[in-house]
């Protein structure tokens, strides 16, 4: 966490990292309860991963120090947890049913034995947690309550779950107004519920647009802006097809717009940036 000074305010901008890949979730004790510290979406409130509203925040953590509660998830997830009001969401992927080891093999030659771990493989390493696995098969949205920590619902956002290189199906993360959250999957699925955790409704880009042809897994969180829904798909070389945006009226799922198609690109997130008298994508 970092205290950034800006010239255009008196306060600081304090840095709040986002949480990845954690079997467990733990919040500060010092919780701020106004509208304004709200965490509504990927990297917050101003899209920058700042506040200038959070006061008092310890700058260190571990298991047992500066901890309110502490709530073990089904899986982990690149995911960051989003914050309004009472409520937390976050997305994840159901508990993984670990089989048995099998019995050890014979062993192999010197020069041919390989250890288990590289690049996008089981127990890789820099993969995130030490994990055997992607996680369960279900990708859920789960809505905590923010003074205890206790699971209030969980509902299946999709289904299939695999590891992609450093991360798995459950990487975007959500967006709130304060009525309804919208989530995506790592397959591209969005879906909107209530904060009571009724679906609204589910719309599929890839079941419409063509197969998503990621390099290494689907991660743009939505953008929601002026009442619209902004999904983007970043295409890699898995696809000949071209990059887009779409926009989707967030309150039925309507496509509003797209989609716009956009140069080849490999990786990104979405971001809204205050460019002359209109905010620009």
């Amino acid at each position: 966490m970092h205290a950034l000074p800006t010239a255009s305010h008196s306060r600081p901008r304090v840095f709040l990292p986002s949480v990845r890949g954690a079997l467990c979730l733990g919040v500060c004790a010092v919780l701020p309860t106004s509208r304004a510290a709200n965490w509504p979406g990927w990297r917050g409130p101003n899209g920058d991963g700042t506040t200038t509203t959070t006061r008092n925040l310890p700058e260190t953590w571990s298991l047992t120090q500066n901890l309110k509660w502490k709530q073990e998830l089904p899986a982990w997830s690149g995911s960051s947890p989003i914050v309004w009001g009472d409520r937390i969401f976050l997305n994840t992927p159901s508990k993984e049913d670990v089989q048995p080891a099998p019995a050890p093999a014979a062993a192999a030659p010197k020069a041919a034995k390989r250890q288990s771990g590289g690049r996008g493989s089981p127990g890789g390493a820099g993969r995130g947690p030490a994990t055997t696995g992607p996680g369960g098969q279900e990708l859920l949205l789960l809505c905590l309550d923010r003074a205890t920590g206790r699971e209030l619902w969980r509902k299946q956002v999709d289904h299939g779950n695999e590891i992609r290189m450093k991360h798995n199906s459950s990487r975007p993360s959500p967006v709130t107004d304060g009525r309804h959250v919208w989530v995506v999957s790592g397959h591209g699925v969005a879906v909107c519920f209530d904060f009571a955790g009724h679906e609204k409704w589910r719309f599929d880009p890839p079941g419409k647009y063509g197969k998503f042809g990621h390099n290494h897994g689907y991660g743009s969180s939505p953008l929601l802006l002026d009442g619209k829904l902004i999904i983007e798909v970043l295409h890699g070389m898995r696809t000949d097809e071209p990059s887009y945006l779409i926009a989707l009226n967030a309150a039925d799922g309507r496509t509003v717009s797209g989609p716009r198609r956009m140069a080849r690109g490999r990786i990104g997130r979405l971001a809204v940036m205050p460019l002359g008298v209109a905010p620009r994508l």
